[in-house]
């Protein structure tokens, strides 16, 4: 039961050690590729005195993803996730490509091609990698989901050996505690009966 007990404890220490972090870095990469996007639309739809007020705004953005993204690859242990995340990868990759590509119509002026391509390809790619990004959400809650529904599998096992041992314990107890009643009578009636006053 003790040693059940120690696996409930490693089992709760690696959902908020590693799942709850891994899912909370999975969401937050998504949000920041989101952001992305919508900082990619404000400056395809601004003009070019608003663009020059505000020109490292895209920029940063990228930076902010990138920093999510580092996050969560350093959080990756599991074949699985990592088998989750290669498609994730390409497609995200990809996206940035065409949006490089957005970009560059935008320098030669090309608004309409390059909105063409925004809501076009661009958008297709989106829907791919919040598709991917929401894979590998659902994958960080459900192996985290896991690990606490075995522990508690463990939890209600450990809790039975508890609960028999005690059990035990007691009939034990009451066992030793009767013979120790019976001989201490019958050791008074001994005594007794050789004419000691007890």
């Amino acid at each position: 039961a003790l040693n059940r007990l120690e696996q409930i404890n490693q089992d709760a220490q690696v959902i908020q050690t590693h799942w709850m972090p891994v899912t909370r870095a999975a969401a937050e990469m998504k949000a920041e590729f989101l952001k992305v996007r919508l900082v990619e639309f404000q400056y395809l739809l601004y003009s070019t005195d608003e663009k020059q007020t505000n020109p490292g705004g895209l920029e940063e953005q990228l930076a902010s993803y990138r920093e999510r993204e580092d996050a969560f690859v350093g959080l990756i242990m599991t074949p699985e996730g990592k088998n989750l995340f290669n498609p994730y990868k390409k497609t995200i990759d990809d996206y940035f490509k065409v949006s490089g590509q957005i970009a560059e119509l935008m320098r030669q002026d090309k608004k309409p091609e390059a909105l063409a391509l925004m809501t076009g390809q661009s958008r297709q790619l989106r829907d791919q990698v919040i598709q991917h990004a929401n894979a590998l959400i659902d994958f960080a809650t459900t192996s985290s989901t896991a690990a606490g529904r075995d522990s508690l599998a463990v939890l209600t096992s450990a809790r039975q050996g508890i609960t028999l041992l005690l059990g035990l314990a007691a009939l034990v107890g009451a066992g030793m505690g009767f013979y120790l009643v019976k001989t201490l009578f019958g050791a008074v009636k001994l005594l007794q009966r050789a004419g000691v006053n007890t």
